[in-house]
């Protein structure tokens, strides 16, 4: 029963790093296209 209340609460919190680091991607990725707008 501990096994897998930890694996459930680690099985959320994966799921909000993995969706912190989705939205961190993108907004990286938009940086990286506004630079080479600016270098173009």
């Amino acid at each position: 029963m501990i096994d897998k209340n930890s694996g459930l609460l680690s099985l959320i919190l994966g799921g909000y790093e993995i969706t912190s680091y989705s939205k961190y991607k993108k907004a990286a990725l938009s940086d990286v296209k506004a630079a080479f707008y600016v270098m173009s």
